[in-house]
């Protein structure tokens, strides 16, 4: 069965469930200006005041390095290069001096870049204090648009910079996508056009070839304009249409048209190596038919991208458990659904990890074997609803920040909408589109499993499997049929379904906490907008209430001490000792549990230990701040000792350790390292002889000494708390019963003076 037809034979079920109710068209955001120009020209302007006092401008094409024929390959990157030597009204580098003039940086606010189907340019960050500046950057939209003057010498000059970016990019990874695309994708320009192009060439091409390519293919109708920021709408879009008004498109103009990639058949194995990569990558596809792009208006595609989110949350959830055991193969791994490598006009289900040494078969089965459980099984009803939890979560969390979208991430969304058609709502819309999908009960987890059937694929037809190992004497290679005879073999085994062990149990019991302590002293900066408090145990608290962020709340507690007061004997432990404790249990739970207990919420915090200093640190959104003071209390008085953890992320250090010396990068900075602490121990960059000398049961002795006594603390809490966490924080006071989770709140913050 397609996918877009299972697809609709699903939203017909949803349909039935739910009432008939009929779904419709995604709406557009109302407050975006769109345009066409009779040239073609698209435009799109949405006025936008976070930052302040900004703006970006961007230009948009359809255009990449799939456009370029064979002489070509390099031309498109070549051309985007050239934009930023010399243009009509910004002659040799009189851009970059007039960018620089308005706080504009080249590189970080000014830049640009080429992928295989689109190439994009923008100037971000522009200060719209005056009109006249802004027009200025819609001119620098204009020349890029139609206006380069690519000047023989300047094309000169940037081959030998195109040559420095071309061999910057050699590292082990990049020789091997030169050598594996054709293989991936067969008979294909997508294998052959990597937007760096060919140096043979770069080093030759016809300084007219440039220019034909450029005129080809940079025109209105290809063209996007956008400008997001704190600007005046009207008078934007009339400069846009002033300034391309004499653009015109040829007659019998090349049109941009989709390259398809055609199914396999027979299943892809590629494998290959090389000397300086440092682990194993795998990467398994099944490729299936793309989401039509005319129907992304429709808001069965919000559907689709939440079943499709849902599955990728849930599978990811699992490769992560299965991280925490010693022995897995793996050192990473994730699924998710979306294009097939480098094409947009083919997606896939993929799967991908980083093996460990010797383990590449393995890890290899184990991706696949999990992903054929969820095929025959499905996921579990509490995983589903925890994941659902845990999307909703963060769903409510970017809607209680809507007013503090910024510039860049409209950009990229209207950026999007062009180029792929991808739902441009409000963020109002948004929200209440997708809130009803995810409570919906008719979208259960049998019809996302079902779904799932259709994207995990148990046969070689549209399969393809790469391994890309180290090039090592003596490794025993995975051969592509080594890699056919794993699949065959795993499709062959008895899968059993997958256990979802969940503690049910509260993070902490409530009723056997110390007694809270008090305030003895409350002082406020009226000029700075804190508070101060002094607390019984001594620790002080600052507390400022702001609504930077609707939905934030930021924690920090701070204390004398730190790594520097142990010896040599401690080096290694304190080299990792941030790590454990972020590898470790808490109360009754263990690593994995509490990873677990916490889905669904917005809260974390974490112990720290600096040179000079022990640190706490979290963060929530304002409904989870009950969960991150438990967690708090939890880090204070009890870390417990999870060995299964411990053991995994010891492994993973070997892992990375191994073959670090393999990148010049990473010897590089070692070296640096190494020089500017004067080769001292306790500041030698981590190797695995600092692994042999890591002991856990030290480390938690560590935590006990550093962390013993809270009342040494200065802690600060910032965001959009509820006052009354700050004004009674300590204070045991009567509240209403729907209060009682901010009371309880106030009272674990309090018995951070239990263990003084």
């Amino acid at each position: 069965m397609k996918l877009k037809h299972f697809l609709f034979a699903a939203l017909f079920f949803v349909v039935g469930m739910a009432n008939a109710q009929q779904f419709g068209p995604i709406p557009v955001n109302k407050n975006v200006r769109q345009g066409k120009l009779s040239n073609g020209l698209t435009y799109y302007i949405l006025r936008n005041n976070w930052p302040e006092n900004v703006a970006n401008f961007y230009i948009a094409q359809r255009v990449g390095s799939i456009q370029e024929e064979e002489p070509q390959r390099g031309l498109a990157h070549f051309l985007e290069h050239m934009a930023f030597n010399g243009s009509e009204h910004f002659p040799d580098s009189t851009l970059l001096e007039f960018t620089r003039s308005l706080g504009v940086q080249f590189g970080s606010d000014l830049n640009a870049y080429t992928s295989i189907e689109e190439t994009v340019y923008r100037i971000s960050n522009v200060p719209t204090k005056r009109q006249s500046a802004l027009d200025s950057c819609l001119l620098v939209l204009k020349d890029w648009s139609n206006g380069l003057t690519l000047d023989d010498k300047e094309i000169d000059k940037e081959r030998g910079v195109i040559h420095q970016e071309w061999q910057l990019g050699q590292n082990a990874m990049m020789r091997i996508y030169d050598r594996s695309l054709p293989k991936l994708y067969p008979n294909n320009k997508y294998g052959l056009r990597l937007p760096i192009g060919l140096m043979s060439v770069v080093d030759n091409f016809k300084y007219q070839a440039l220019r034909d390519y450029y005129h080809k293919w940079y025109r209105p109708d290809n063209q996007c304009i956008i400008v997001v920021g704190d600007i005046d709408v009207d008078h934007t879009e009339a400069q846009i249409k002033k300034l391309w008004a004499n653009a015109t498109v040829p007659a019998n103009a090349a049109q941009v048209t989709k390259l398809p990639v055609e199914d396999n058949e027979q299943a892809i194995y590629v494998f290959d190596k090389d000397k300086e990569m440092q682990n194993t990558n795998i990467g398994i596809f099944m490729k299936h038919d793309v989401f039509p792009e005319e129907m992304k208006s429709s808001q069965a595609y919000y559907i689709d991208s939440y079943m499709k989110t849902m599955i990728s949350m849930m599978l990811n959830q699992r490769f992560s458990e299965m991280k925490q055991k010693a022995d897995c193969p793996f050192t990473s791994a994730h699924g998710y659904d979306g294009n097939f490598m480098l094409s947009s006009t083919k997606d896939a289900f993929s799967l991908s990890c980083s093996a460990k040494e010797g383990k590449d078969i393995e890890a290899l089965k184990a991706i696949y074997r999990e992903a054929l459980r969820v095929r025959q099984y499905g996921f579990t009803p509490s995983e589903f609803e925890r994941t659902k939890q845990e999307l909703l979560s963060q769903l409510e969390s970017e809607y209680t920040n809507r007013d503090k979208v910024t510039s860049s991430q409209y950009g990229d969304e209207l950026r999007d909408h062009f180029l792929k058609n991808e739902p441009i709502p409000s963020k109002e819309d948004e929200y209440k589109i997708m809130k009803q999908f995810i409570e919906m009960p008719a979208l259960n987890y049998q019809v996302v499993n079902e779904y799932a059937k259709e994207l995990i694929s148990d046969n070689d037809r549209n399969l393809v499997v790469y391994i890309f190992s180290q090039d090592k004497p003596g490794k025993v290679d995975a051969t592509e049929d080594k890699m056919a005879q794993a699949i065959k073999e795993v499709r062959a085994e008895k899968i059993e379904p997958y256990v979802d062990n969940v503690k049910s149990e509260p993070l902490l019991d409530v009723k056997k906490l110390p007694k809270a302590g008090k305030i003895v002293k409350e002082t406020e900066n009226k000029k700075l907008g804190y508070k101060e408090l002094t607390l019984s145990n001594g620790a002080r608290v600052i507390l400022k209430k702001t609504d930077f962020q609707a939905n934030d709340v930021r924690f920090y507690a701070t204390a004398k001490g730190g790594s520097s007061l142990y010896g040599k004997a401690d080096y290694d432990n304190l080299k990792l000792f941030n790590s454990v404790m972020g590898n470790s249990g808490l109360g009754n739970f263990s690593k994995q549990e509490l990873t677990k207990a916490l889905y669904g919420k917005q809260a974390s915090a974490n112990l720290g230990l600096g040179t000079y200093e022990q640190t706490v640190s979290g963060q929530s959104i304002p409904k989870d701040i009950e969960t991150m003071l438990q967690l708090v209390y939890l880090k204070f008085t009890k870390v417990t000792k999870d060995q299964q953890a411990f053991d995994a992320m010891m492994k993973q250090y070997e892992e990375a350790l191994k073959h670090k010396d393999l990148s010049p990068e990473s010897v590089f900075g070692d070296s640096v390292s190494v020089t500017l602490y004067n080769h001292e121990l306790r500041y030698a960059p981590l190797s695995l002889k600092t692994l042999k000398g890591v002991n856990l049961d030290r480390i938690l002795q560590i935590w006990k000494e550093r962390f013993a006594n809270p009342g040494q603390f200065t802690y600060y809490f910032v965001g959009n708390y509820d006052e009354l966490l700050s004004v009674h924080l300590l204070r045991s006071i009567s509240v209403a019963c729907q209060r009682v989770k901010q009371r309880t709140g106030r009272k674990f913050l309090a018995s951070l003076r239990a263990k003084c």
